[in-house]
C-alpha cells in the first residue's frame, strides 16, 4: 500500500487492487484526527491487509461511504460477501485460506435480543458468507489451506467458558482459557491445547476433539511433522519436554 496522487492504494505489482481518499487508524493505534471529509469517506483499516499464503490474495477491514460507520472486509478490492459490520475487528485478525479463495473474519452485529445484555453477545463469525454465533469472545480464527474447513475458539460471556468451534461443531471443556486452534498441513486433523484453570496451567492437549494428555504449562504452539503427528513444547516440573502426539489409524477425518 502507498500514497499517491489518486490516494492511498493497495497495490498488486503494477496492478491497482483499491484506492481510498482516507485510511483509517484502529482504536487501539492511538488518537486520529479526521476531516470533515474523510469522516464520511472510504478508508482502508491501516493494518488490517492479511495476505494468502500461497497465492496473490490480500484481504482487508474497508469502510463504506457515508454518514454510518459501517464496515465489510473486500479481498483484492471486491467485497467478500454481503455482511455489513457495525465496526472493524481489530482484536482478531482476518484468516485467508492458503490458495487465497477463502477468508473469515469476526462481524459485530447487535441484535434487539441480545442489546439489553449488560455486555451484548454481537460478535459474529463470518466464513464464506455464513455466519454463526452471536458470540462475547472469539479467538484464533483457524482455515485450512483450501478453505474447506475452519475452527476458532469463543465464549458467549464473562461468566461463561470457552469452547471450540469446528466447522460448526462445538466441543466444551469446560476451559477458562484457550490457545488458537491449529489444522494438519491437509486439513484432516486439528489439534488446540486449552486450560480449565484461571492461571492457564493444568492444559489440556486435544487431537481431533479428544483429549489426549496433560501439561503443567504449553510453552510453544503445535508443529505439525507430516499430517499425522504433532509435537508441543511444554512444561511439566521444573523441565521443558517434548510431547509427541500421532493420530489414531484409519480414515482421517476433522472431527
Amino acid at each position: 500500500m502507498a500514497l499517491d496522487r489518486e490516494g492511498w492504494t493497495v497495490f498488486h505489482g503494477d496492478e491497482v487492487w483499491a484506492t481510498y481518499p482516507a485510511v483509517r487508524l484502529s482504536q487501539n493505534a492511538g488518537f486520529q484526527v479526521l476531516s470533515p471529509e474523510t469522516l464520511t469517506s472510504r478508508a482502508l483499516l491501516a493494518g488490517s491487509l492479511a495476505l494468502a499464503e500461497s497465492a496473490p490474495t490480500a484481504c482487508w477491514w474497508e469502510r463504506r461511504e457515508g454518514d454510518v460507520d459501517a464496515w465489510h472486509v473486500v479481498c483484492k478490492g471486491s467485497p467478500v460477501d454481503d455482511e455489513v459490520c457495525e465496526t472493524y475487528s481489530s482484536d482478531v485478525p482476518i484468516a485467508v485460506s492458503a490458495d487465497g479463495r477463502s477468508a473469515a473474519y469476526v462481524c459485530r452485529q447487535t441484535l434487539s435480543s441480545t442489546a439489553p445484555e449488560k455486555i451484548p453477545r454481537n460478535l459474529w463469525v463470518v466464513v464464506k458468507g455464513k455466519k454463526t454465533g452471536p458470540y462475547r469472545f472469539v479467538w484464533g480464527i483457524e482455515l485450512t489451506a483450501d478453505g474447506s474447513h475452519h475452527a476458532y475458539a469463543a465464549s458467549e460471556s464473562l461468566d461463561e467458558f470457552w469452547f471450540y468451534m469446528v466447522d460448526g461443531k462445538r466441543y466444551d471443556g469446560p476451559w477458562k482459557q484457550t490457545f488458537p486452534p491449529k489444522f494438519s498441513p491437509d486439513g484432516t486433523s486439528i489439534v488446540w491445547a486449552a486450560s480449565r484453570e484461571e492461571d492457564g496451567r493444568r492444559v489440556d492437549l486435544v487431537f481431533d476433539g479428544a483429549i489426549v494428555t496433560r501439561a503443567e504449562i504449553v510453552m510453544a504452539p503445535p508443529a505439525f511433522h507430516g499430517n499425522r503427528e504433532v509435537q508441543w513444547a511444554v512444561k511439566r516440573g521444573r523441565s521443558v519436554r517434548r510431547v509427541i502426539m500421532t493420530a489414531p489409524s484409519g480414515t482421517p477425518e476433522v472431527p
